[in-house]
């Protein structure tokens, strides 16, 4: 039977946050309907697909007359197929990227820009209209088609000479992408507003695109009060904070009160638990049934030590981004050696996102720079206040004006079937989600669809002179915003977001704001100038956790940060050295200590000690636990029955608490309270006296139940390697086999897991591991899962992937040249593909 297909392993734009899985359901019940049509004949059909894949290979070597290069441009490759472009100008290098890029990645491309227009339907067919849906809410295309037009003339011209090049390494191709073979379609020509749209795939990757988590948090706080809501969704860990300021967030107290059985329809349970503002609830239908719970969100690392502690004084700055696993990576190991207006020439290296001209993160001779998605508070929910005027369609806002709710109408072509429409309902805050709250419209405003959300502002950190000049280009810049660590030659580092970011009115609040609150309503985008910024310091990390506190907090809000037990680790580690060198740094990137699980190991052997019986039973498997060196290692026999015993405990605090919420608020997920669960859980593990009102009276039993599942683990003798194995392959291979051998990476034993630096599990972890100082090529670190290319049957498929899995060093410089491609202007007319 053919599993259904895992789309985390579509190639789109993912820094840290993977797509919603309702959305990735319905992508997947799509082309299950979509593709389950299309059976390619015994040999015959293998025999048409190897030869669409060598026709559709990259041109290597040669030379190609293309339109609308200025001057020539080399793609030269190493052994490893690591690409160097060498232009004339920063555009031609431009055009250069996006031949590379269509080349090696047009499909991957192709649906980034799909996902985030919602035009899916249109390349699959009529089982992802619904995921199109979802999308054409956002209206990205036309925001694109705007994003275009306002960009400044330097970042246009660059654009547009990428636009160039995609459609020219397109065109150069013998034959399509073997992928729109096995889809029976055409590639689409690449517009203008393509390469922004994969950005905005990215919003909808490393983002909260429907606040669900702010709506489950408003489940939470209606459903069950002050009393539980701050408990079991804390801001903080007092335990595992690792803020760069040293701020730690004191946790809520254990509840005493009983468990509410159902709140009453008009409760102001609203309020954060930091907030005193109380904000009427809505009331009404209830809301639409079971939005399937989403994974466990990982995310990326990003440190940096000043030159004070490197031999040469340079700073030198570590990037690990954690994505989903997917054939081809998501992004593509990239040199530059351009020239400038002024004779100089630039250089860099680093890793693009194929769809964008830009790198994501790289060095120059001046600086090296990272990121980590920064887990900030892009997304509000607003309640429609009901106008007084008896019209469905109108809500009034803070300054008792009413307004109408705007409307639209997307089409949405589906392949082999009839074109569709759909309204888009928009409001001053943004647009109109489907599903409201008690009865009440919401609506969202989100950073994505605000003007400036998208634009080629990274281009500045390529003649970056120093840190202080990079922190000011990236402020503010159209990105998602991100943890950015930088260091320069001159080894001075710092820490800023680079990205958008909200200028809220009045207080902060994790809640939905009623639209009649003058607070409800963004001033715009944060200026550059108030976004925080830390310099001076020779030790700086981030790992997707909270970076900062106060003031500058309640500018960045809270976006569900992740615990920072990875972070805090990263800390520890970069405190117990005084010297640092590519090795030391690429170090603590493969360290698989797991000191969340040293301390659940103490715990396990403290409560089964607690039971003599039991622990007389049980000798050699706590001698095996007391024993265990603290790594999540492959071969660990200890580890599968530590993370058997946790993940059992969190299951049973949670459980009666869904519940509850769940009378209410059918759809509501724990999951989506973000990743301090484990403070709740800590505390409830450790009280002495639980109060027989609360839902966990029985914590006894609870708590015997997780050590019978911690045994069960242990007896059965399987290691964490056997559990944790690597999960990477095509996208169309579930609903393709044959295409297997071609495509999908060995599985194997993979150490690390979500709370350890190495933060891998079966389907995500780390797919780029940089370390790099600026202007020292010789000895920097790149290495990334899968290799360049997306075609299987290219010679640089899949290499590198055993160094990655090893995490051994890989050089960033590119070797001897080993291929050399000329890129030559044309004197032709331009044909109907160039612009």
């Amino acid at each position: 039977m053919q599993r259904p297909l895992d789309t985390r392993r579509i190639p789109t734009a993912t820094p840290t946050r993977r797509a919603p899985r309702r959305w990735r359901r319905r992508i997947a019940l799509g082309l299950a309907g979509g593709l389950g049509l299309l059976v390619l004949a015994g040999g015959l059909g293998l025999f048409l697909l190897v030869e669409r894949m060598d026709a559709s290979r990259a041109q290597l070597d040669g030379t190609r007359d293309v339109a609308g290069l200025r001057q020539p441009a080399t793609i030269a490759r190493d052994a490893r197929g690591r690409p160097t472009i060498t232009a004339a100008s920063r555009a031609d290098a431009a055009f250069a990227t996006g031949f590379l890029h269509a080349q090696e990645r047009f499909f991957q491309m192709d649906l980034s820009r799909r996902i985030a227009a919602g035009e899916l339907a249109a390349l699959f067919g009529a089982g992802l209209v619904e995921v199109d849906r979802d999308m054409r809410r956002h209206r990205f295309r036309l925001r694109a088609h705007r994003a275009v037009d306002a960009l400044p003339d330097s970042q246009r011209r660059v654009l547009d000479a990428y636009g160039r090049g995609v459609r020219a390494g397109l065109a150069a191709l013998d034959a399509p992408p073997f992928e729109y073979m096995l889809l029976g379609t055409e590639p689409a020509r690449w517009a203008a507003e393509d390469t922004l749209l994969t950005v905005y795939a990215m919003y909808l990757s490393l983002q909260d695109a429907d606040a669900s988590q702010e709506r489950n948090l408003t489940y939470l706080y209606r459903a069950l009060g002050p009393d539980y809501a701050p408990f079991l969704a804390p801001r903080g860990s007092p335990r595992w904070d690792a803020a760069l300021d040293g701020t730690r967030i004191a946790a809520a107290p254990l509840p005493t009160a009983p468990l509410p059985t159902a709140a009453p329809p008009d409760a102001d349970a609203d309020a954060d638990a930091d907030a005193d503002a109380a904000r009427p609830a809505a009331t009404g239908a209830p809301p639409v049934r079971s939005r399937p719970t989403p994974a466990a969100r990982n995310g990326s690392n990003a440190w940096a030590v000043s030159g004070a502690l490197t031999d040469d004084g340079r700073a030198l700055v570590a990037s690990d981004l954690h994505l989903a696993f997917m054939l081809p990576n998501p992004f593509l190991p990239l040199a530059l050696d351009y020239g400038r207006d002024d004779g100089d020439r630039v250089r860099v290296s680093g890793v693009t996102l194929p769809g964008f001209p830009t790198f994501v993160i790289g060095a120059t001779d001046r600086i090296a720079w990272g990121v980590s998605n920064s887990a900030a508070d892009m997304t509000d929910l607003v309640v429609l206040a009901a106008d007084d005027a008896d019209d469905a369609d109108t809500y009034r806002t803070a300054d008792g004006r009413p307004h109408r709710i705007a409307t639209a109408t997307e089409t949405i072509q589906v392949k082999g079937g009839p074109a569709q429409t759909m309204t888009v309902h928009e409001t001053v805050f943004g647009p109109l989600l489907a599903r409201g709250l008690d009865g009440a419209r919401v609506a969202q405003s989100w950073t994505a669809h605000k003007p400036g959300a998208v634009t080629l502002d990274l281009l500045g950190l390529e003649t970056a002179a120093h840190t202080d000049a990079a922190l000011a280009r990236v402020a503010g810049a159209g990105l998602p915003a991100q943890n950015f660590v930088v260091g320069d030659r001159a080894g001075a580092i710092g820490w800023t977001i680079a990205g958008t970011l909200p200028d809220r009115r009045g207080a902060y609040s994790r809640l939905p704001r009623l639209s009649t609150d003058p607070s409800a309503r963004w001033r715009g985008l944060l200026a550059s100038e108030a976004v925080p910024v830390r310099r001076g310091a020779d030790r700086l990390w981030t790992a997707n956790n909270r970076v900062v506190g106060g003031a500058d907090l309640a500018r960045l809000g809270d976006g569900f940060y992740i615990l920072g037990a990875r972070a805090g680790r990263i800390a520890t580690r970069l405190g117990a050295r005084d010297r640092f060198d590519e090795a030391a740094m690429l170090a603590i990137q493969t360290d698989p200590a797991a000191p969340l699980m040293q301390l659940w190991r103490d715990r396990l052997v403290a409560a089964i000690e607690a039971r003599p019986a039991l622990a007389g039973s049980t000798r050699a498997t706590l001698a095996r636990l007391r024993a265990w060196d603290g790594q999540a290692r492959t071969d660990s026999r200890s580890y599968p029955a530590i993370k058997a015993f946790r993940d059992t405990l969190r299951a049973e605090l949670f459980a009666p608490v869904t519940e509850a919420v769940r009378r209410r608020y059918p759809d509501f997920e724990a999951d989506e309270l973000g990743d301090h669960g484990e403070v709740p859980l800590g505390q409830w593990f450790a009280a002495l006296d639980v109060p027989a009102a609360t839902p966990w009276a029985d914590r006894r039993e609870r708590i015997d139940r997780a050590i019978a599942a911690a045994l069960d683990a242990a007896r059965s003798g399987q290691r964490w390697g056997q559990q944790n194995r690597l999960a990477m392959g095509h996208p169309m291979a579930p609903f393709f086999p044959f295409l297997k051998p071609f495509t999908d990476m060995e599985s194997v034993a993979l150490p690390g897991d979500r709370h350890t630096i190495l933060a891998q599990t079966p389907d995500h972890g780390p797919v780029v591991r940089m370390v790099a100082a600026p202007g020292r090529d010789a000895t920097a670190l790149l290495s990334l899962s899968g290799g360049v290319t997306s075609n299987p049957r290219s010679p640089f498929y899949g290499r590198g992937q055993a160094a990655w899995i090893a995490g051994a060093p890989e050089p960033m410089a590119a070797g001897p040249a080993q291929h050399r491609l000329t890129l030559r202007p044309t004197t032709r007319a331009r044909s109907r593909d160039d612009p």
